[in-house]
């Protein structure tokens, strides 16, 4: 896909000339964006100043008004050209595309068959090619937004920075950390004592779900695979580590609910300590594989000392010099949306993979039923391929429908960031009302740059599957073509 048109002669003019031309129009209109704000600064503390200036600001206001007259038909201007050049660079790489499948891999010749050859380079390319224009053009956007707003936003966290220092510095987060071990092993429990059963499936897709969250999946395919071969053994292991791992569980809730906890600190202590002894003792009699036990040993207790240093002020100093919270906030919170995002939408490019080859198998029998008469009359197959059809297509809407659940929850959840932020220095004075309107304005680009998987998860998704499908076309083109050389050599 890269290689047909950013390393052909041919289309090289249009892949980096246009190219370029479009990175110097989305250039000016990240600048125009930048005009935006600060007229928008400036009009909304115009308009916090109206009662007090009284008829002497509307000639400011009429001059406010010509200049964003002006912005707008730049703007505009520059909006029309951008997309019409997308447009026609999405559909030069779909013609390269084209073109190379057609002919430069001996797609015409004898190959071995491979499902739905014609959407592929047709349907596919198509569909490759619109999501290149509108996708593509939001990420250039993005980058170029991103490096114009974050200085801005870094300097406007300064109004902000001594309100979230002060919030971190009272959060109480004392030995949440001794939940990270205790969500593990009981992830592992559900997973071994209902992994064979049908009646547990809720609990198996929650637990399959964790195995692909990358950093924890991680740890737990690890040490799932290292006791696979002897699960009896484990079976009593984990109801023992699943009853000590309940004690930080106790501990917190009766400190939630100011109920005096029965047990003395130290006790509590020695038990952590002690799960994580048994822990070790147990990776070392269940598995020659020690190495991989100590590095998942590690990598625990790394983040456990972590956690802890954070929550019981060993990281004060650093909290007390925090910088540009604002953009630290956009970072985190797009980056925990994506993760969040990534997990939940899990299944969605294998559904719509599946979705368009159930397709390409309608479409297929439908173009024989043009010319075949008796193909025409044999209304069961094309019942069973479009039952197929319909029974995917009711998949995808399920996964799509809890996505745009959690889609519709993180939108709403983010909008007030902004507000909460900066709600003290609004009511006490320090902040205007034309501040908190470009910090609002500033924010929530930089948050939308960093959150740009997030608000297109469907696209990204369709353009996951569409590449899935192209690079199987593509080795198949390149397996005919080494299986030619060979003959000729």
């Amino acid at each position: 896909m890269i290689k047909a048109f950013f390393c052909s002669k041919k289309w090289a003019l249009t892949a980096y000339g246009l190219g370029c031309y479009l990175l110097v129009a989305l250039l000016f209109q990240t600048g125009i964006s930048v005009l935006f704000n600060d007229w928008f600064g400036r009009w909304l503390n115009l308009m916090q100043r109206s009662l007090q200036i009284g008829i002497a600001g509307l000639d400011t206001f009429y001059a406010l008004l010509w200049e964003w007259l002006i912005l707008a038909f730049i703007s505009v201007g520059l909006t029309g050209l951008v997309n019409y050049v997308a447009r026609r660079y999405a559909f030069d790489w779909r013609k390269a595309l084209t073109f190379y499948y057609t002919s430069h891999l001996g797609w015409t010749g004898p190959r071995e068959k491979i499902e739905g050859e014609s959407q592929r380079i047709q349907e596919d390319t198509y569909m490759f090619a619109k999501i290149v224009d509108s996708l593509g053009i939001k990420l250039v956007r993005t980058i170029m937004i991103l490096i114009v707003f974050l200085p801005m936003l870094w300097n406007f966290s300064k109004l902000v920075d001594p309100t979230i220092i002060d919030l971190l510095k009272t959060a109480d987060l004392s030995d949440y950390w001794l939940f990270l071990p205790a969500i593990i092993m009981f992830a592992l429990t559900i997973d071994f004592f209902v992994a064979d059963k049908r009646g547990f499936w809720p609990l198996i897709i929650l637990i399959r779900l964790f195995y692909r969250v990358p950093v924890i999946g991680w740890v737990l395919r690890k040490i799932n695979s290292i006791f696979t071969e002897d699960r009896k053994k484990l079976r009593i292991l984990c109801v023992l580590l699943l009853f000590v791992s309940c004690m930080p569980a106790l501990w917190l809730l009766s400190k939630i609910n100011n109920i005096p906890f029965i047990m003395p600190d130290w006790w509590l202590w020695s038990m952590y300590a002690t799960e994580t002894l048994v822990l070790m003792v147990a990776l070392w009699f269940a598995s020659p594989k020690f190495l991989k036990s100590v590095v998942i040993l590690l990598a625990s207790a790394s983040l456990s000392i972590l956690l802890w240093g954070l929550s019981n002020g060993v990281a004060t100093g650093f909290i007390s010099h925090i910088q540009g919270s604002l953009v630290w906030i956009a970072l985190i919170t797009s980056l925990g949306g994506m993760a969040i995002s990534w997990v939940v939408g899990i299944a969605l490019p294998d559904l719509q993979y599946n979705n368009q080859k159930t397709e390409a198998a309608l479409r297929r029998e439908l173009v024989f039923c043009e010319d075949d008469y008796e193909r025409r009359t044999n209304k069961e197959l094309i019942a069973r391929l479009f039952s197929d059809l319909e029974a995917n297509y009711r998949r995808l809407f399920l996964h799509y429908g809890y996505f745009d659940l959690w889609g519709s929850w993180y939108d709403i959840a983010m909008s007030n960031v902004p507000a909460l932020l900066v709600a003290r220095g609004l009511f006490t004075g320090t902040i205007t009302y034309g501040d908190f309107g470009q910090i609002e304005n500033i924010f929530f680009r930089v948050h939308g740059g960093f959150s740009v998987m997030i608000d297109n998860w469907t696209t990204w998704t369709e353009l996951r599957s569409i590449v899935m499908r192209l690079h199987e076309f593509e080795a198949n083109l390149d397996k005919y073509q080494s299986k030619q050389k060979e003959e000729l050599s």
